[in-house]
């Protein structure tokens, strides 16, 4: 207990002696140049998801991030492209009670879509959607959230941390049954390093932070799936850029 204590301090006095460092180094800052929020004030209360990345080393400083995404006008697209994979390997699993029964897949085999938007010099809004399964209007399970003006990046080119707290939409349809929307809140941080084609060494760590909806969803949490305060990292060695439309429904 001591021992794991004395390892939080550590990494407080290393993550804020690292945030001092750069802003020393840098002149002042003010709202129409940079504005990242530090993101041990951001997750103060969520100091274990920030241990958890910080022990894969996927905590990248800085005040210049990347863009987070790349913009094609060819073809008709103009400025919809963002980042997506599947098959997520599981690096962490941290469980808030060990009596819970909900195991943390080892892989993630469904698609994980982000698009960065209106991104500011490490300020910018994010859609995510994650279809878990996708055959129509009636058998789909399709995760979607929308942050905006409340996702912040800090880094150095190419490397990037994104972190923010999101709402999941599920919309459940199994065949022909609707099941209720328990609406899980994240915190949710990002790292990796940007390339001409998209994302090496992708890492996404996510915290349950709660749940708005769980009176008559019949979810349980920690059984029906991740507890309150269960944090999971996964990993995926390429994600790269490619078209999506963050609107899209499952009959698309």
């Amino acid at each position: 207990m001591i021992s794991r204590i004395l390892k939080i301090a550590s990494l407080s006095f290393l993550i804020f002696a690292a945030i001092s460092c750069q802003k020393d180094n840098v002149e002042p800052l003010d709202y129409s140049v940079q504005v990242i929020p530090d993101i041990a004030t951001i997750f103060k209360d969520h100091y274990d998801l920030i241990e958890a990345m910080y022990d894969l080393d996927q905590l990248h400083f800085g005040d210049n991030p990347p863009k987070l995404y790349a913009v094609d006008t060819t073809n008709g697209h103009q400025d919809t492209l963002g980042f997506c994979s599947s098959h997520l390997s599981l690096k962490t699993f941290i469980k808030s009670d060990s009596t819970s029964t909900f195991p943390a897949p080892t892989v993630i085999f469904y698609t994980y879509q982000f698009l960065i938007n209106d991104q500011h010099k490490g300020v910018s809004s994010l859609y995510f959607r994650s279809p878990k399964l996708e055959e129509g209007p009636e058998n789909h399970f399709i995760e979607t959230a929308t942050c905006l003006d409340s996702v912040f990046i800090m880094g150095e080119k190419p490397y990037f941390t994104a972190y923010y707290y999101q709402d999941i939409k599920t919309d459940k349809v199994i065949y022909g049954s609707t099941f209720p929307d328990p609406g899980p809140k994240q915190a949710v941080i990002l790292s990796g390093k940007i390339t001409d084609n998209g994302i090496e060494d992708f890492y996404i760590g996510v915290k349950i932070c709660g749940f708005s909806n769980l009176e008559g969803s019949g979810f349980t949490p920690g059984f029906s799936g991740l507890n309150i305060g269960d944090i999971e990292v996964y990993y995926k060695d390429f994600m790269p850029f490619t078209y999506w439309d963050p609107n899209q429904t499952n009959n698309d």
